[in-house]
């Protein structure tokens, strides 16, 4: 095309451009060993095997996560992040939906049921079991009612956010 141009001093290429085409179509390339115009529909799997070789397809890994499981989200590693912190979040979500997509994606809510904008990778989210006998830590008790047996505090949860602020009972808190 740049020849052309050369040659008649001129960028038009309105009135030369069927022509490059079909000497384009026409030329041997090398990748392919053929000229385009020769290909036919019965030559195609020779040609892709020769630029690609065997087609293999990729398979999803396995699923780890189903709905209704409990998980953590991993926190952003920064470059001067200590490694003592922990990397897991403190509140703790819910599988909502898992997509079968590739890779495997899973979309979450928080105890509320209440979604968490975006979807998450399986590596991204850390499967926890939580057991009746299993307690979540209280970061501040922020009021005090009653006495005696019927004595509960209005708590502050370690991870959560003022959402999920509530009252408990006295003798329920370690």
């Amino acid at each position: 095309m740049f020849r052309v141009f050369t040659y008649r001093k001129s960028y038009k290429y309105e009135d030369v451009l069927q022509s490059l085409v079909k000497s384009y179509n026409n030329s041997k390339h090398r990748s392919i060993g053929m000229a385009p115009s020769k290909v036919t529909r019965e030559l195609e799997p020779q040609i892709f095997k020769k630029l690609y070789g065997y087609y293999t397809p990729i398979r999803n890994p396995q699923i780890t996560l189903k709905e209704d499981d409990l998980v953590r989200i991993s926190k952003a590693n920064k470059p001067f992040r200590r490694g003592y912190l922990p990397g897991w979040s403190d509140e703790v979500f819910t599988v909502a939906k898992v997509y079968h997509s590739y890779p495997t994606t899973y979309k979450l809510q928080d105890m509320k049921a209440e979604a968490i904008k975006g979807r998450f990778y399986a590596e991204e989210l850390q499967k926890i079991s939580k057991l009746s006998d299993d307690y979540w830590h209280v970061e501040k008790v922020l009021k005090t009612k009653g006495s005696g047996r019927k004595k509960e505090y209005y708590v502050k949860w370690k991870g959560f956010d003022n959402r999920f602020n509530s009252w408990v009972k006295a003798a329920w808190m370690k």
